[in-house]
């Protein structure tokens, strides 16, 4: 890549702009909290998807006019504004990092509570396959815990071939970026906290992901080679841009996969991060959101 100029001929700032669902929106975050950076380019992000704030999607045209460096996640939405980019513009594709290996009974809640101000994607965004069965069945929040407890581990998958299914799901994605993260995934999960949800990534896995951004970066934007990830780090919570909700994960994955950093399941580490709760807290309380979602929607077509 040839190296892009450091400004525009009206004297602007380039931009540096990062596009792709919330695992760019913190990379974008963590990259502007560096001072050097930020002073040599207007460092903008854009959303991939609705991420529920109005015009989130927009961006003016002399925006993507001065873009000297696009970071650009592989994305089922591709970039829209492609044919404005400047020939100057160099281009970095980078893979989602989410993982669903440690959470293979993830399903789409359908009985999430409705977003509010305080929580725009509800609580329970994540839903449990079987706690959403239980629900189905009509069984109590009570009842749903005790047959989780008993019962979720007979629907697991064979966790070594689903292991395998992860390896090649994400490899093959990457053959269409220009970095790749299932390596360090792969070779980090036991020993390091990667995920707080199969799609919201920890520090540890967003300040990887920076570095590798960086590094192919250096070529166009040189002043990359001067960024300081965990400097920048500092200026977040310690659970980091995304960390605002932790998904517990069942015991027997936690064995299986020698997930040393993970602590017994007793301690109110679940759920969101201003109403942090224990395992069966959790998804006890996810029953009982669902078990009033479902008969108001039952209530609302009987009415209908």
């Amino acid at each position: 890549m040839e190296t892009a100029p450091t400004d525009s001929p009206r004297g602007e700032k380039p931009t540096l702009l990062v596009y792709g669902n919330c695992q760019a929106g913190a990379v974008s975050a963590i990259l502007g909290a560096d001072r050097a950076l930020a002073a040599a380019y207007a460092i903008h992000y854009l959303p991939s998807f609705d991420d529920r704030v109005s015009g989130s999607r927009n961006v003016a045209p002399e925006v993507i006019a001065r873009t000297a460096l696009l970071l650009e996640q592989f994305d089922a939405n591709p970039f829209p504004y492609r044919n404005q980019l400047p020939l100057h513009c160099a281009n970095i594709v980078f893979p989602s990092v989410d993982l669903n290996l440690l959470w293979p009974l993830r399903f789409a809640n359908p009985y999430n509570d409705q977003p509010t101000e305080a929580t725009p994607w509800g609580h329970y965004p994540e839903g449990d396959r079987v706690i959403i069965d239980c629900v189905q069945r009509g069984l109590s929040a009570d009842e749903t815990i005790v047959y989780y407890r008993t019962h979720a581990h007979e629907h697991l998958p064979n966790l070594s071939r689903y292991a395998e299914m992860e390896k090649t799901r994400l490899r093959t994605r990457e053959t269409r970026c220009d970095i790749t993260m299932s390596d360090f995934i792969f070779s980090s999960l036991s020993s390091d906290r990667l995920f707080w949800s199969a799609n919201h990534p920890t520090t540890v896995s967003l300040r990887e992901l920076c570095e590798r951004l960086l590094a192919a970066a250096a070529p166009a934007v040189p002043e990359s080679r001067l960024v300081d990830i965990d400097r920048s780090l500092t200026m977040f919570a310690p659970e980091g841009p995304l960390g605002f909700l932790s998904v517990p994960i069942h015991p027997l994955i936690v064995e299986h996969f020698d997930l040393r950093w993970y602590g017994s399941g007793e301690g109110r580490d679940y759920g969101l991060r201003v109403e942090p709760a224990s395992y069966d807290e959790y998804f006890h309380g996810m029953a009982s959101i669902a078990i009033q979602r479902r008969a108001s929607l039952e209530a609302l077509r009987t009415a209908t």
